[in-house]
């Protein structure tokens, strides 16, 4: 099959029509079709945008050196912390997301690229704490985002604030993780065995030792972490209503969701379909620092770099799968450089396929 048949006109694939398929989370398409917060339109439209229109994939802006989370609802207000007081931010710049923002992800990235399954007497705030100061070294900022409605422990970001069971579905959800990720590793998938073994049994440790190195993993405890740092915080507002994921892997770029959400309702969509967005090239980037740091401590460098990578896979699929029941529709936009290793995807045919699971969807709702 050729790469025209895989790739659209923004060189986005479909990857899973109907999902993940696993997941234990609330967010779920077929119970917003069932309520009536969206219809099978809203859905193949959404699609359709996706995979086509040019204006949904934008240049970071090159103000935003930070980054921030995946999640899919607007910005209400925009915050940081200066002198110990709240400064406000009238313009919501567009930047890179990974699940939890760069922090949460290059601790998780850390633990177990370098510092590995021998807790002793660390703690996830400690692991945080410590990566703070490290990306500071290093230049990187970060960014990160609470919502409208976080009370007590929880500082509103779902991947911080399920940190804890994230890292246990991903014990339990591992066998569908891993098919996920010989599709995302293709051909080089068997090499990343060990790095794949090694980064669970560091989920695992952490599992086991629970009681210890979760003991600081309230939310509201990172986030004064971010606001310390100085981070960029989005009070993001209302409920969740993502029903899409994009995975983008072309460098310097994302997903702009508000752009979405416009071009729905230019197109007549009147409901609200949000979608989760990850950077893919953003832990890339991430895994090569993590890399580098590891040789500098006499570690492995490709190894350092494919358990980085690797943690950085996992921790996202099972973000997703604590978040989401596994149903959002999941489309992958490739570099053209690694355009090839999409050939899997041979007799899918992307939208039509995608009509047809939507409609037989709403005709059981």
């Amino acid at each position: 099959m050729s790469k025209n048949t895989l790739s659209t006109h923004n060189n986005v694939s479909l990857l899973y029509p109907q999902g993940f398929g696993f997941g234990s989370g609330s967010i779920a398409v077929a119970q917003q079709l069932g309520a009536g917060a969206i219809g099978h339109g809203a859905l193949i439209v959404g699609a359709e945008i996706i995979e086509n229109d040019s204006r949904v994939f934008k240049k970071v802006d090159s103000e935003a050196r930070d980054n921030g989370c995946g999640d899919g609802r607007e910005a209400q207000v925009i915050y940081s912390v200066k002198g110990g007081q709240k400064v406000s931010h009238k313009r919501s710049l567009l930047r890179a997301k990974v699940f939890g923002g760069g922090l949460v992800a290059f601790a998780s990235m850390m633990r177990s690229a370098v510092w590995g399954d021998m807790l002793a007497d660390a703690t996830i705030l400690g692991d945080r704490e410590t990566t703070a100061q490290l990306m500071k070294k290093l230049h990187y900022t970060h960014g990160g985002h609470t919502d409208n409605h976080a009370k007590g422990d929880n500082c509103g970001c779902g991947a911080i604030d399920k940190y804890p069971e994230i890292t246990h579905n991903a014990l339990i959800f591992r066998e569908d993780i891993e098919r996920v990720l010989a599709i995302v590793l293709g051909s080089e998938a068997p090499s990343y065995r060990q790095a794949i073994d090694a980064v669970f049994a560091v989920y695992q440790a952490a599992v086991d030792n629970a009681d210890h190195y979760f003991v600081d993993a309230a939310g509201v405890k990172t986030l004064q972490l971010l606001e310390a740092s100085g981070a960029v915080i989005k009070q993001l507002r209302d409920d969740h209503l993502e029903d899409f994921v994009v995975i983008n892997d072309v460098a310097g770029q994302t997903f702009h969701q508000r752009e979405f959400n416009a071009i729905l309702q230019e197109r007549g969509i009147l409901s609200t379909a949000q979608a989760f967005v990850v950077d893919l090239w953003v832990g890339r980037m991430y895994a090569d620092e993590v890399a580098k740091y590891a040789a500098s401590q006499g570690l492995d460098r490709r190894l350092a770099h494919q358990k980085a990578l690797v943690d950085f896979l996992i921790r996202t699929l099972a973000t997703a799968g604590t978040l989401t029941s596994g149903d959002q529709p999941v489309f992958y936009r490739a570099s053209k450089t690694r355009n090839q290793r999409l050939q899997f995807l041979r007799g899918l045919q992307l939208r039509s396929r995608l009509r047809s699971r939507i409609h037989s969807r709403t005709s059981r709702a």
